[in-house]
């Protein structure tokens, strides 16, 4: 090693600079890995989603109405209709409850002097039910649904834990000003998971509130029985989707909702895994053709060597020493500059996500061992053929100029 000690610093330098772009590349596939795999509390199966809209005044369509009715009977009228079918479990309707919407809906919830900012998620207590959704503490759907049913709030923790600003524990069980109207007084009844814009954000935190009586649902939920796709959409008519001057314009699965939320940070990770793939096999390619040329030029020593009585696991394990030296030397070079490059919010910069991530120490850490790990195997591949070529030379053949 120090014999060749040029040729070594040209590879730890190699190996550091390898090092940082996978690094690169680790840190950001897998903060969205652990985002991904934050648990949502909800169930978003067996889903649909739909607009609710009214005709125009000024359409020819448009029917009047009269001292009896208004589009709020005709709503009633229309989900009272679809729950006869028989491939639907639960009808919901509210503002701003579709997942896989990047909306934003933002309020604040103010006590003493504390604020919780947060989306606000207006909907009726179906809205909870067709989402299954739960609470950390166990609180079950039924009691979150009857919660919202008697006119209370319920809020949501962040994904970001480090914010004091998304913590809801000074707010449950106290009375709050919703908004900026002082008048507007609600009590905060419970903590619910939040409903996530996309499975690749972190939550900020959710305000579940009552749909007020006169507040225009504009979005409804609909959870149909387990298998029935295909039923439910050849049970839909024109009739079962308008009602007087009320209509239901499209009605998709969250699947769809979910599958062009996710379009172009799927294209993205996508171009990041075939870029990292392909970088892995130059990797390779270069760590093999190096250590060849280092281990022929060493046929003669690893020959006298095994003339001596070394075995072949005695000469593997030097030669594969002698690349985890180099590993180990340029790891601590790249570590400093990792941890300099998050610290100045480099690594943020430069992250695939499209919104803000979460770069706990537990994912950079994370990211590091996978990085150090990858380059061993490829270190431990790179050496391996070629040592095991050279040693299955003759060592009379080897050592006859000598």
């Amino acid at each position: 090693m120090r014999n060749e000690w040029r040729s070594n610093v040209w590879m730890t330098l190699e190996l550091t600079i390898v090092s940082l772009i996978l690094w690169f590349l680790f840190s950001s596939l897998w903060s969205l890995f652990n985002v991904r795999l934050l648990h949502k509390g909800y169930d978003v199966d067996d889903l649909y989603a739909t607009k609710i809209k009214i005709v125009d005044s000024q359409s020819s369509l448009y029917e009047p109405y009269d001292s009896l009715h208004s589009p709020f009977t005709d709503l009633e009228l229309l989900i009272s209709n679809l729950r006869e079918n028989p491939n639907i479990e639960v009808i919901g309707v509210g503002r701003n409850i579709i997942t896989y919407n990047y909306n934003y809906y933002g309020t604040e919830l103010s006590y003493d002097t504390l604020t919780y900012p947060g989306n606000l998620r207006q909907l009726s207590p179906d809205v909870i039910r067709a989402y299954k959704l739960g609470a950390p503490d166990g609180t079950t759907t039924d009691q979150l649904a009857g919660i919202i049913e008697r006119g209370d709030l319920i809020i949501s923790k962040s994904d970001y834990d480090d914010n004091d600003a998304y913590n809801p524990e000074p707010f449950i069980g106290k009375d709050v000003i919703l908004g900026r109207d002082s008048s507007c007084v609600r009590h905060i009844a419970a903590e619910a998971y939040g409903l996530r814009r996309a499975d690749y954000e972190p939550q900020r935190g959710v305000i579940y509130a009552p749909l007020s009586t006169n507040d225009w649902p504009e979005q409804m939920i609909i959870r149909i029985v387990i298998g029935r796709d295909k039923e439910f959409l050849e049970s839909l008519t024109p009739a079962n989707k308008r009602i007087g001057n009320v209509y239901l314009p499209e009605i998709k699965s969250l699947a769809s909702y979910r599958e062009i939320a996710h379009l172009s940070i799927n294209i993205t990770i996508r171009s990041f895994l075939i870029c990292a793939t392909f970088l892995l096999v130059v990797i390779f390619l270069g760590f093999l053709g190096t250590f060849w040329f280092r281990t022929q030029e060493r046929v003669d020593e690893i020959a006298i060597r095994m003339v001596n009585g070394a075995s072949r696991r005695d000469i593997f394990r030097r030669f594969i020493g002698e690349g985890m030296l180099l590993l180990c030397i340029s790891t601590i070079i790249a570590i400093p500059i990792e941890l300099l490059m998050v610290h100045y919010g480099l690594l943020s910069d430069m992250m695939i996500s499209p919104t803000e991530i979460t770069l706990k120490s537990a994912s950079i850490y994370q990211a590091m061992a996978i990085t150090v790990l990858l380059m061993m195997l490829l270190i431990i591949a790179g050496i391996w053929l070629p040592a095991r070529k050279a040693m299955n030379v003759d060592p009379a053949q080897a050592l006859k100029d000598q």
